[in-house]
């Protein structure tokens, strides 16, 4: 039961954590808003993922809580996650350092406990390294060449990963005025169009059975993704995303055995700055030593 909770919790915590889910906007506002009409709001938007698109690197910082919850089943209980992060990239040069600290406890029949795990991961070119600091597994050094498999699986795009689904807003909505960073940023809530949030879950192979309209509405108590741009550079500065779903074992294809109903509540926040500013990338001596993944 708890190996079933991991796998289906997997998607939403690598997706969610590292790439989010940024999915339909449920915040209050209207449609334009400030001085700005819908239709400007949406250029705002589109000219922010624009200038994501074209910068040369950037620095980015991450946190996530989530909560999760299976009653019923053989193995009912809680698990309690928080994640935090950061790091910076180097488009041109292909090069990347992020730096993860991740908690884990557990609260179920059999299987209580917590966990911490730390990591660094170094992408330089063509290849990775990552240094691990896992309980009961000690501290070691690991490498992989760079492959785009190698980049979705480890989450090294997350950045583009988050701002992907975007590219096919609904509706943006004003929501007020806000300095982050010293910069007045326009603070808008994002609407995804519903054929985008369905070919979303469809690519993560988690797509609930049945109708899809009344099963989001179904599934979904929460799911607002706000994010701050820039007024004077339409630069992307903080995405803001909260998620709290109710699913039954029916929805996502699993049985009573495993549980009669799960509960997922998750807030992510990510920040970003330093946008075509150099980026110096050093490789510690020690991961000359690292082992072939």
């Amino acid at each position: 039961m708890f190996k079933r909770i991991k796998i289906l919790a997997l998607p939403f915590l690598m997706v969610v954590i590292f790439a989010a889910l940024p999915l339909a906007g449920c915040g209050s506002g209207t449609p334009g808003g400030g001085d700005l009409t819908q239709q400007e709001l949406e250029q705002v938007m589109t000219g922010s993922l624009a200038a994501y698109n074209d910068a040369s690197s950037y620095a980015f910082a991450f946190s996530m809580d989530m909560s999760i919850e299976a009653i019923g089943g053989s193995s009912p209980g809680t698990m309690d996650i928080t994640m935090r992060g950061g790091g910076e990239a180097d488009i041109d040069s292909n090069t990347m350092y992020m730096d993860l600290e991740m908690s884990l406890s557990q609260d179920f029949e059999g299987m209580e406990g917590s966990q911490d795990v730390s990591a660094e991961i170094y992408m330089l070119t063509d290849w990775m390294y990552m240094y691990l600091d896992v309980p009961d597994m000690g501290q070691q050094w690991v490498k992989t060449p760079v492959t785009d498999e190698v980049k979705e699986s480890y989450n090294l795009n997350m950045v583009d990963q988050q701002l992907a689904p975007l590219e096919s807003m609904g509706e943006v909505k004003f929501l007020r005025y806000e300095s982050v960073d010293g910069s007045q940023c326009y603070v808008l809530d994002v609407t995804l169009d519903i054929d985008a949030m369905k070919d979303w879950f469809e690519a993560q192979q988690m797509a609930p059975e049945g109708d899809w309209e009344t099963l989001m509405g179904d599934m979904f108590n929460e799911l607002s993704y706000i994010v701050w741009v820039d007024v004077d550079t339409n630069l992307l500065k903080k995405m803001n995303m909260v998620m709290d779903v109710d699913m039954t074992a029916e929805m996502v294809g699993a049985t009573e055995e495993d549980f009669d109903s799960m509960t997922m509540y998750a807030e992510v926040e990510m920040t970003m700055g330093d946008y075509n500013e150099p980026v110096t990338i050093d490789l510690p001596d020690e991961a000359q030593d690292a082992i072939d993944m």
